[in-house]
């Protein structure tokens, strides 16, 4: 890195001119060549990222020391104040609004297009070049936008261009394993070739590279229907495709490449010209979240193709280049000024590793302090100390949290940021602290809470990318390690030995280049969310990360926190508290909940999970989310149909799909898979699962033991979507809940203390959802012992009066469940989920009282392992 003067974070209407013809030389070439800095290349797709080498704050080196030659003098008195300097940041072109079709304006641009420093001072000087105005041809289908001059020389710069120019040569990647590679080559090839659900996370295909050079001429981007550029998702040319000419390996045919360079530099060009001015339209500014959403993806992707083109900077012009830069410049401050507005930040956050992009393309340390200052003001407004951002009404989503963190980890690497580095960690002990394995290896958690989706942390939304971002996470953050060495199930891949990698690499490698052949049409452009990812764990590797994690093998750091030799108690903010005493987990949350319907989202202060290591997460609180849809096929007589999706019906097989909404209502209430207080009257609920916001002390006992005391107003008639929706308490009616873990005993104490007037319940109930399991073969077997009794008889439904304690079998243990006075108990029937997994729980209910309520109602429950 270094060190430059003169940056400014303002958006202005800037420059382009005339550039020449493209760079020559765009053959494969050594690995010394100029811009592939071939030292690093092995380490890091990325070789000058901050971090790699050294943090960033030791990357600036001191002014060098200048003597002319012949000149006797003091050696201090001559210092060169140009070492470190990049002039990048020109002031704005002056005379570009007065532009005529014919006439001509002068455009300082800098960089290598006639930035200069002067040594003695350090300042920069710029010369301005010529650029004809731009003429609209009435005949272009779908011009680009030249309303900024820097448009205008990237344009005429697409125009320069000719189909030798983008032709790249034909081949995929290949293995030799008898090629020398170090440790961290040979396990950087294995983490790009890696496919645990399907596609490769570094190289999802080969499109960028088979795409014949002919689509991507300004002619065919400017054709009718258009423009067709695009780099977001579905894409087929981007910073994947750059990747390629960068990462130095022999059996890479692309390494070098200069034309894999331009091709991505076309299409991202176009597409940052079109990006700037849609961000100015109303329809942009209107939607701040929607729009939030796609600007912060795509700067991430057009940083990193202007980053990947700084690494090979012959291989565009240098007043295209420069022109990008500036574009780079305009994008990044539109971004800081944007007032995002999001609810929850996980598409938000794909802008944060875009804003480090762009400061180490410009190598520019003020927009670096500014990306910082912006990446910590997005997790201040959205995110929770906690270790989650914020999702509806800032509750808790798991399973959304795939997108934030995946962001969340690209922007510590490629910033190198402690402060960013503390988040992952963050991020990181919230996924570990909930998540559980069952004695078989497979890793569940809970997610009743969640607003919107139906999944817990461990199984996040970032399924095809999971076991790179883990790999990533697992380099940075020490509660993520385990991720390294989870079985090889739910998109992951256990961290590999060395003799094990060169087999493991030529299998998949077949496999990638076979799924890879295809080659997908670039899409006409418009704003995409979820632009294609990049795969931090490769492009950002960390030299030494395998041997790091090699070294761990067998520690409790590689293991989840339920499976480690100590007990602990870990409280997460406001949000829930994670917890083992000699042997019995207990996850309680207490939360807020989402007000927006009752499928949004489960709490009140309730037990999210129970575990021990024979008996695996017994208890498990779970829920679909408001996002919780079932496409079915269905048979219907004609397409008109008003339950067929658009686009899906078969005229001739009479067949379409439906989608029917499977989120939790009302009518569902007694088998919310959840722990809660239910109640009813007639046709009337009650529920603790929605008393929104309770109030919470914990007290730490030591050794794992923890107490932890939470309450709410259940006579809550607010709304519909409250705990009393048919105001069958009067409001002031708190439940108050107190768990007690200590020992290996969960002791649940719970308290209703009812506001006047008494009121007349049909039931009041105790739910405990007790977790069957994700398989078809799982099961449970639940025995009930009738108090006076020495024996237990098999609960199966009806209800059983007078048990005082109930037995369920799972895996190899048993979990004891006693109650304080004998009572009804019954199981209740299967609740199985249908949207995002299938997890299946049956609820323990537990008659607490019936019929007129006293002033207050107490009982406990106690839970052991045998």
């Amino acid at each position: 890195m270094r060190a430059v003067v003169g940056s400014t974070l303002v958006a202005f209407s800037v420059a382009t001119a005339a550039c020449d013809g493209p760079a020559t030389g765009d053959a494969g070439v050594p690995v010394d060549a100029p811009g592939l800095d071939a030292p690093r290349m092995i380490d890091a797709a990325l070789p000058d990222a901050p971090g790699l080498d050294a943090p960033f704050s030791d990357a600036f080196a001191p002014p060098d020391v200048f003597v002319p030659p012949g000149v006797d003098a003091p050696i201090d008195a001559f210092v060169d104040h140009c070492v470190g300097v990049v002039c990048n940041d020109p002031p704005p072109s002056t005379d570009f609004a007065s532009c005529a079709p014919g006439a001509t304006f002068h455009l300082p641009l800098g960089g290598a297009c006639g930035g200069h420093c002067e040594p003695t001072t350090g300042a920069c000087s710029y010369d301005a070049i010529e650029v004809p105005c731009p003429v609209l041809d009435s005949s272009v289908a779908a011009p680009l936008p030249q309303d900024r001059p820097w448009k205008v020389v990237l344009r005429n710069y697409l125009a320069s261009l000719e189909t030798a120019d983008l032709d790249v040569p034909s081949g995929t990647l290949t293995f030799d394993a008898s090629a020398p590679r170090s440790t961290d080559a040979l396990f950087t090839y294995w983490l790009a070739v890696q496919s645990p659900s399907g596609q490769l996370p570094a190289t999802p295909t080969y499109g960028g590279l088979l795409l014949p050079s002919s689509e991507l001429t300004l002619g065919r981007i400017e054709r009718s229907g258009g423009p067709f550029a695009m780099v977001g998702r579905e894409s087929v040319i981007g910073g994947k495709t750059a990747w390629y000419a960068l990462w130095d390996d022999p059996g890479n045919p692309w390494r070098g490449n200069r034309a894999v360079i331009r091709r991505a530099f076309v299409m991202a060009a176009a597409d940052l010209m079109l990006a700037d001015t849609y961000a100015a339209t109303t329809a942009c500014t209107a939607s701040p979240r929607v729009c939030g959403d796609y600007l912060g993806g795509a700067l991430r992707e057009h940083a990193s193709v202007g980053l990947s083109t700084h690494r090979m900077p012959d291989a565009v012009d240098a007043c295209a280049l420069a022109a990008y830069d500036l574009g780079m410049r305009a994008d990044f401050a539109t971004w800081v000024a944007f007032d995002y507005g999001s609810p929850n930040a996980d598409m938000t956050m794909g802008a944060l590793p875009g804003l480090f992009y762009v400061a180490d393309a410009l190598e520019d340390p003020a927009l670096h302090a500014a990306a910082l200052a912006d990446a910590m003001d997005v997790l201040a407004r959205n995110c929770f100390e906690a270790g989650y951002c914020g999702h509806q009404n800032g509750t808790y989503d798991p399973s959304y949290e795939g997108w934030t963190s995946l962001h969340l980890v690209e922007a510590a690497l490629a910033s190198d940021e402690p402060a960013l580095r503390e988040w992952v960690e963050r991020f990181a002990a919230l996924r570990a602290y909930s998540t559980l394995p069952e004695p078989d290896g497979r890793l569940v958690g809970p997610s009743h809470f969640a607003p919107a989706t139906s999944e817990p942390a461990v199984r996040d939304q970032v399924d095809y990318v999971r076991f790179d971002r883990d790999m990533a996470e697992a380099s940075i953050a020490d509660e993520a390690r385990y991720l390294a060495f989870a079985p090889a199930q739910e998109g992951r891949i256990e961290l590999p030995a060395v003799a094990d990698m060169p087999a493991a690499i030529t299998r998949d490698l077949a496999e990638a280049n076979m799924r890879a052949a295809a080659t997908d049409p670039i899409p006409a452009w418009e704003i995409r969310h979820y632009p294609g990812q990049q795969a931090p764990a490769v492009r950002l590797y960390r030299a030494g990360t395998w041997s790091r994690l090699d070294a761990l093998r067998g520690a409790d750091a590689t293991l989840l926190p339920v499976a480690r030799s100590a007990d602990y108690a870990r409280t997460f903010g406001e949000l829930l508290v994670s917890a083992r005493s000699s042997g019995l987990a207990a996850i309680v949350h207490f939360g807020r909940v989402d007000r927006t319907d009752v499928g949004s989202g489960f709490g009140g202060g309730a037990i999210s999970a129970l575990w021990t290591s024979a008996l695996g997460p017994v208890v498990l609180g779970w829920n679909h989310g408001s996002q919780a849809f079932d496409d079915r096929t269905i048979s219907v007589a004609a397409c008109s149909d008003a339950r067929c999706l658009p686009r899906t019906c078969d005229a001739t097989a009479h067949t379409c799909t439906e989608r029917v909404d499977t989120t939790f209502t009302w009518a569902d209430y007694r088998r919310w898979p959840m722990h809660h207080l239910v109640g009813e009257r007639g046709a009337s609920r009650i529920s603790s699962a929605r008393i929104l916001d309770p109030d919470q002390t914990i007290t730490p006992l030591g050794g794992g033991g923890v107490e932890i005391v939470t309450s709410g107003d259940l006579g809550d008639s607010s709304s519909t979507e409250a705990a009393d929706p048919g105001d069958l308490l009067a409001s002031g009616s708190t439940l108050s809940r107190t768990f007690h873990l200590e020992g290996g005993v969960l002791t649940v104490t719970t308290s209703l203390s009812v506001a006047s007037p008494r009121p007349t319940l049909d039931a009041l109930d105790e739910s405990i959802p007790l977790f069957v399991g994700l398989r078809a073969a799982d099961a449970i077997t639940v025995e009930a012992r009738v108090h006076g009794d020495a024996s237990f008889r098999p609960l199966t439904g009806p209800s059983i009066a007078d048990v005082d304690v109930v037995r369920v079998h799972r895996g190899t243990g048993t979990l004891e469940i006693a109650f304080d006075a004998p009572r009804a108990v019954s199981l209740g029937a299967e609740m199985a989920g249908s949207y995002g997994w299938t997890p299946r729980t049956r609820s323990l209910l537990v008659r607490v009282a019936s019929g007129a309520l006293p002033a207050s109602v107490s009982f406990a429950t106690t839970f052991r392992a045998l």
